[in-house]
């Protein structure tokens, strides 16, 4: 079972869409968010998607890393 709760990392993503100023930063926000809602309406996972999560994860977990930097 997984430890990452696809719905929680959607909402993150849509927080940050709001507050981040820079288009083409909010377009890459909005195809993860919708990359993390395809995998919540997924569930069960498909094994396809069991295996891809930590890797999102990572991408996910980099991209706000560094636009919080760039925020600040």
């Amino acid at each position: 079972m997984f430890q990452i709760d696809p719905q929680v990392k959607a909402a993150e993503c849509e927080r940050v869409i709001h507050v981040v100023a820079d288009p083409d930063c909010r377009a890459v926000l909005i195809s993860l968010r919708n990359l993390w809602v395809s995998l919540e309406n997924d569930k069960p996972y498909s094994n396809r998607s069991r295996q891809a999560v930590p890797q999102i994860a990572q991408i996910h977990a980099e991209l706000m890393c560094s636009y919080r930097n760039a925020m600040n």
